[in-house]
């Protein structure tokens, strides 16, 4: 079964990671039209064997290199060493044929740093007949040929290499990092991988093997995140422009779908925020007293619509860690504000971000409250089991670099990328705890990961969490193997902040606060 990539377009994608960091030299094979090229500041070389330029592809940038020669050809000549440029990121979508680009590949990791950046594109095709290598028979539409074919074989000679599949629609985008330019393994045995993959077919693969080979890494989350994978390979992080990164969890917010509980309506625009809103309506066991809409996750939901009832925003992005250093990006002061006016009641699941909103007016500051107060007021009972703890969500370099020595040694499960729901609940239900390790590193707290620990009664093991979250009090640290007793003091513990942190409770102040505030005016 194919699994579609259906991520932020791959176009953008790259326009926004142009538009953060700058590179000491920028190679590009296949720009064609120049799309993919226009938004780049850096210095760059362009491989086309036929330029049809349709983009001002030369106006921000102090070099440009255009080539109009096959790829092959344009690595033999030497232009890169003429040039003294050693591409810290090169993006390769030339010839849709995996030998091609298995040389493209090759020639440019030869000619970078360890720092560098390779992305691949057009590698996770939708379908069997975009796959052809029959070039008198390219379908109408999308045409990967069999470029697919790169995955497998990096990960069966170049193991030492760190591969992320991007889910950049339509057709994926590999990013290739911890390059080793002196390599010579695909040379050495090149003869022999084309002989070995040449006229394998997708179909004779296994398209499910193929899938289950990888796992999707959200290319929105990657670009809120600031690129991490790009940044060592980055002469200079530029400022954040007017058309900034997508937000971590969707490129244009919307408002999708909803549910309702007793009478408080929860919206929410992403499949992530859904899972959350379903465990935060866990937490209302009765009426609130007030019609009453929550927009769960504000940065990925339309402005609130004006219906009369109460409105409460809640904010889950983490913008300052407990050290107060930034992770995310911050929105802009006027987004920041238009978020806080657009609600009645303002919640911040982290109070580490109070500095955020220290520029609002006191009117404003008097709408917004901080903390986890999305628990159940009634306890949950412990589900105990020996079994070691899950990890489930996004994975990139540095969680995969966390998770890769557990899961060898058999102290950690991963649940398969994109798992939510139902199909979360049943595998959790098996686990010995939840694992948290951070997107990226610092000291914070991810509260809707730990309220689903919670209400299906795993403890949490995780790097450090700020203030509330207290590492031995409410949550183990990663290498912990606790004994029965010791879960059941944490487990203890954490239903005593729960109950302290209720959704219940918060809601039904939030209605009274808003009430009151509504007939003062």
């Amino acid at each position: 079964m194919f699994v579609a990539a259906k991520g932020m377009d791959y176009r953008d994608f790259l326009d926004a990671l142009h538009q953060k960091l700058r590179f000491a030299w920028y190679l590009e094979v296949g720009s064609q039209t120049g799309r993919s090229l226009e938004k780049c500041s850096s210095p760059s070389i362009a491989v086309d064997p036929k330029f049809r330029i349709r983009y001002d592809i030369s106006r921000n940038k102090p070099q440009l290199h255009m080539f109009q020669q096959p790829s092959d050809d344009f690595f033999a000549a030497g232009h890169l060493k003429s040039l003294k440029a050693k591409p810290a990121f090169s993006f390769l979508d030339g010839m849709h044929l995996f030998e091609f680009l298995l040389r493209d590949f090759m020639n440019a990791e030869a000619a970078g740093t360890p720092q560098s950046v390779i992305a691949l594109h057009d590698c996770i095709p939708f379908g069997h007949g975009m796959t052809t290598r029959d070039l008198d028979n390219i379908p109408r539409g999308a045409w990967t040929g069999d470029v697919w074919k790169l995955i497998p074989i990096l990960q069966e000679y170049r193991p030492d290499l760190t591969i992320q599949v991007l889910n950049c629609a339509p057709t994926g985008l590999v990013i290739i990092t911890n390059l080793s330019p002196r390599n010579q393994t695909l040379k050495s045995n090149y003869d022999r991988i084309v002989d070995q993959y040449k006229d394998l077919s997708l179909e004779a693969f296994g398209v499910e093997r193929f899938f289950q080979s990888f796992a999707y890494v959200d290319a929105a989350e990657v670009a809120a995140a600031g690129f991490p994978a790009f940044q060592a390979a980055a002469q200079e992080v530029l400022p954040d422009p007017e058309l900034a990164a997508p937000p971590v969890i969707a490129a244009k917010p919307q408002t999708t779908a909803s549910l309702t509980c007793h009478d408080v309506t929860l919206h929410y625009g992403h499949r992530v925020l859904r899972d959350f809103a379903k465990d935060l309506a866990a937490g209302i066991q009765r009426p609130v007293g007030h019609e009453m809409d929550v927009y769960v996750g504000v940065h990925a939901i339309s402005d609130p619509v004006e219906n009369g009832r109460i409105r409460v925003g809640i904010q889950t992005e983490q913008y300052l860690d407990g050290t107060g250093k930034t992770l995310w990006r911050k929105p802009k002061r006027r987004v920041r504000r238009r978020l806080v006016s657009s609600y009645d009641v303002f919640l911040d699941l982290n109070p580490t971000n109070a500095p955020a909103y220290a520029f609002l007016p006191q009117d404003l500051h008097e709408r917004i409250q901080f903390g986890p107060h999305i628990f159940p007021a009634e306890p949950v009972a412990l589900d105990y089991n020996e079994m070691p703890p899950l990890f489930f969500g996004s994975l990139n370099d540095r969680r995969r670099a966390e998770l890769g020595p557990m899961q060898e040694s058999g102290t950690a499960s991963v649940a398969p990328h994109g798992t939510f729901g139902r199909s979360l609940s049943d595998i959790l239900k098996g686990q010995g705890g939840v694992l948290n390790i951070h997107y990226m590193f610092g000291e914070y707290s991810e509260f809707p990961r730990f309220l689903k620990a919670y209400l299906h009664g795993k403890p949490v093991f995780s790097e450090p969490m700020s203030d509330p979250l207290i590492l031995g009090t409410h949550y183990f640290d990663l290498n912990a193997r606790p004994t029965k007793q010791a879960v059941e003091k944490v487990f203890a513990n954490i239903a005593a902040l729960a109950k302290n942190h209720s959704f219940q409770s918060f809601l039904e102040a939030a209605a009274n606060k808003a009430s009151n505030a509504k007939r003062a005016v």
